[in-house]
């Protein structure tokens, strides 16, 4: 499993649980994103890319010659009640074997699924492969709608990346395929068994309190409630829920580094960074470590 190294944190210290660089969506490498970082001042982080764990070793090793204190993480897809649901897992063993065969079979999935929609987009005249997909990204594990978006703003179909959602690959639109997520009960079981610790992803952005209180009743470990969607109500509504429930809190910019409103988000959704310290707490009462 991981092993976290004991760290005095500073109650005013900022901590950024929900980062994503270019192994999934995000725009960055490892190594780029830590210069924003440091440039925003934010000591504790997590890298939480969707459904990979690519970035974690490189972290850990920049984070050793940096002042910035890496946990590792990941942002998992899952279904629940016809719904997409994510889940941030944080500590988790990344390195067992059931983590590593998970990752590598859902990617298969989402490249059979992007196929699809460029299917779709043949049919309509609009000449792509996902080869071509898959060249045009090196190094991306996690292959998914915004670099079909941008391959097809490259090819001239479309004048930017809004238009291909709302053309074409949006929900429900005229290519679009629905993503295959698992059930969140069977992404819950993984993150168990790689002692990993689970919170419910922007629950505020879309979700009701009521759909909130069914997933909480899944034996989850918290609720991000520091969000960029979340508005200053809403999170003030999560904490206070977190707190009846006996929940962690956890919060993040969920930066992706393409749009100027990343940047303002960076530093400014932020969480105290000894919440880190009730995840730690967290981890050793639950698997006894």
């Amino acid at each position: 499993m991981y092993l976290f190294k004991e760290k005095i944190i500073l109650s005013y210290s900022k901590a950024d649980l929900h980062l994503h660089t270019y192994y999934s969506d995000g725009k960055f490498s490892v190594e780029e994103l830590f210069v924003y970082l440091k440039k925003s001042m934010i000591e504790v982080i997590s890298i939480t890319d969707h459904d990979n764990t690519g970035a974690i070793d490189e972290a850990i090793e920049k984070s050793a010659t940096s002042n910035i204190e890496f946990i590792p993480g990941i942002e998992f897809s899952t279904g629940f009640l016809d719904s997409e649901v994510h889940i941030l897992s944080y500590f988790l063993d990344y390195k067992d074997s059931k983590i590593t065969n998970y990752i590598k079979s859902f990617r298969e999935k989402r490249i059979k699924r992007l196929d699809e929609m460029i299917g779709k987009l043949n049919h309509y005249g609009y000449k792509l492969s996902i080869e071509e997909i898959i060249e045009d990204n090196p190094g991306v594990i996690t292959l998914g709608r915004p670099h079909l978006a941008n391959f097809l703003v490259k090819k001239g179909y479309v004048k930017n990346f809004y238009e291909a959602f709302t053309r074409f690959i949006g929900d429900y639109k005229i290519c679009y395929v629905r993503k295959p997520n698992p059930p969140i009960e069977e992404v819950l079981e993984l993150i168990r068994e790689t002692n990993g610790i689970s919170i419910i992803a922007h629950p505020g952005a879309a979700f009701s309190m009521e759909f909130i209180e069914k997933l909480v009743r899944l034996d989850v470990d918290g609720i991000e409630t520091v969000h960029p969607s979340h508005t200053l109500e809403k999170i003030k509504k999560l904490e206070k829920f977190a707190k009846e429930k006996n929940l962690l809190a956890t919060g993040g910019s969920d930066f992706h580094g393409f749009f100027t409103q990343d940047f303002t988000n960076l530093g400014k959704y932020v969480i105290p960074a000894d919440r880190v310290t009730k995840l730690k707490e967290k981890i050793k009462e639950k698997y006894f470590i």
